[in-house]
C-alpha cells in the first residue's frame, strides 16, 4: 500500500521502490492490495454485505490469472510503467493555474502568464505537469492564464485524479488496471489522444461550462478507452438509498460520527458531499478559479460551494492544526470531532510505528499542536492502553 501510495505520488519513486525484493512484488500487486484494503475498509464501516461497494471478493482470480498470462506489471521483475509526473505535480498544477485564473479575473485582466512566471508563481513543480501536457499535445505555450489551452489542462488534470476502473464501479478491465487508475498514467494517455487531435480540441473550453465539460470528458474518456469519471457520480449518488448511507450523510449533518472507524466514516462523508455538488457543478469544481473571478456570473454559487467544501481541519498561525468553524454547524460538535479524528491518527500512528520503527516510541507531535504537544503523553498512553489492552510503557524494544 505505501509502494502505490509512493508511486502515484509520483512515478519517478518506481525506481527505488523496485530495489525493493523483500516487500515489492510489482506494480500491479501494489495496486490490488491498495484498492481491495481500502473498499474492505469502507466496507467494515458503512456495507458489510457489499450491497453497493465493488465486490472485491470477485478480483482474486482475475488478478492471479494475470500474473500466470504474465501481463506487464502483474508479475514480478515485469516492464516498469513510468512518467515524468505523478499526482503531486496534477495537484499542484490544479492549484496554481485555478488561483492564477483567479488573480487575472479579479486584479487584472491584462496579466500574462509570463507575469506569473516574473512572480514566482509559476516554477517547479507547480509547472511540471503543465509542461508535461504542452509537450505531449504539441501546444505552444499560451500567452495568457485564461487561453483554451490552460481551460483543457485543467480538465485533463480533472479526468486524471478520478479514475473509475475498480471504484467507484467495479473492475471493467483487469488488463488495464495499472493504466486506467494511475493519475499520472492516465494524464499521458489523455494528452497523448488529444496530441493525435490537437487542432480539434484546441478551443474546446471557451466559456468554461457545464455543457464544455461534460462533452469534452465523455470525448477524452473514450479515447483512452474508460468509463467516464462524470457519469459515474451518478452510480455513486444511487448508494444513497442504502440505509448505512443515509445514516451516515445525517452524521456529517449533524458533525457528530459514530466512534468506530471515525477518520472513514467522516472522510468518506465528505466524499459523498462532494459527489452530491460536482455531479450537479462538475464545471465549477474544475474551474474553481474561474467562477470565483469577474469573469463568471456564477460566483455566489461558486462562492457556496467553496464555503461548503472548506478545508474541516486547517493549520494555524501559531503552527497548530484546528477545527474550521461552520455557519450553522454546532461548534460543539465540530470540536468533539476534531479531538476524535486526530486522536485516532495518533493511534493509527503509533501502529505504524510499533510496527517500523526501530527503538522507543517517540511522540513528536508538535505538527499537530505546536508546543501544548509536549503535554499529550499521559493522554496518548491512556488511549494505547485503552485501544489494545497493554501499556505502552510494557512495550520493551529488542
Amino acid at each position: 500500500m505505501e509502494y502505490a501510495k509512493l508511486f502515484a505520488l509520483s512515478n519517478k519513486n518506481i525506481i527505488e521502490i523496485n530495489k525493493d525484493k523483500r516487500f515489492f512484488l510489482n506494480l500491479g500487486h501494489c495496486y490490488n492490495i491498495f484498492w481491495t484494503s481500502t473498499i474492505h475498509t469502507l466496507s467494515n464501516t458503512i456495507d458489510i454485505n457489499y450491497e453497493f461497494l465493488p465486490p472485491t471478493n470477485n478480483w482474486v482470480e482475475n488478478f492471479a490469472l494475470l500474473e500466470n498470462k504474465k501481463v506487464d506489471g502483474f508479475y514480478i521483475d515485469s516492464p516498469l510503467p513510468l512518467t515524468k509526473i505523478g499526482i503531486k505535480a496534477i495537484y499542484e498544477g490544479q492549484a496554481v493555474f485555478n488561483q492564477a485564473i483567479f488573480l487575472e479575473g479579479n486584479l487584472n485582466n491584462d496579466l500574462t502568464y509570463n507575469d506569473f512566471v516574473n512572480n514566482g508563481m509559476f516554477h517547479g513543480v507547480y509547472i511540471e505537469a503543465f509542461e508535461y501536457f504542452l509537450e505531449l499535445t504539441n501546444y505552444i505555450l499560451p500567452k495568457k492564464v485564461t487561453d483554451p489551452i490552460i481551460g483543457l489542462f485543467l480538465l485533463v488534470c480533472d479526468i486524471s485524479i478520478n479514475p473509475t476502473n475498480g471504484f467507484p464501479l467495479d473492475i471493467y478491465d483487469f488488463e488495464g488496471f495499472i493504466v486506467k487508475n494511475d493519475p499520472a498514467i492516465r494524464f499521458t494517455l489523455i494528452s497523448k489522444f488529444i496530441g493525435e487531435n490537437s487542432e480539434y480540441f484546441k478551443n474546446k473550453v471557451i466559456h468554461f461550462s457545464k455543457e464544455e465539460y461534460i462533452s469534452i470528458s465523455k470525448e477524452l474518456s473514450k479515447g483512452i478507452h474508460c468509463e467516464c469519471s462524470s457519469e459515474a457520480i451518478s452510480e455513486v449518488l444511487k448508494w444513497k438509498k442504502n440505509k448505512s448511507i443515509q445514516e451516515l450523510l445525517e452524521e456529517e449533518h449533524k458533525v457528530n460520527y459514530k466512534s468506530e472507524n471515525l477518520p472513514i466514516r467522516l472522510l468518506f462523508s465528505k466524499y459523498l458531499r462532494f459527489q452530491e455538488d460536482k455531479f450537479i457543478y462538475p464545471h465549477i469544481f474544475c474551474w474553481i478559479g474561474f467562477h470565483l473571478s469577474n469573469y463568471s456570473e456564477n460566483f455566489d454559487i461558486a462562492n457556496t460551494l467553496q464555503q461548503k467544501h472548506h478545508a474541516i481541519f486547517i493549520d494555524d498561525e501559531d503552527g497548530e492544526i484546528k477545527a474550521t468553524i461552520f455557519e450553522g454547524k454546532s461548534k460543539e460538535n465540530l470540536l468533539s470531532t476534531f479531538n476524535k479524528f486526530y486522536g485516532a491518527n495518533i493511534i493509527y500512528d503509533l501502529t505504524m510505528k510499533w510496527v517500523n520503527e526501530e527503538g522507543g516510541f517517540k511522540f513528536d507531535y508538535k505538527w499537530l499542536a505546536g508546543e501544548r504537544a509536549e503535554s499529550f503523553d499521559t493522554k496518548i498512553k491512556e488511549n494505547f492502553e485503552k485501544q489494545f489492552g497493554i501499556s505502552i510503557d510494557k512495550i520493551i524494544p529488542l
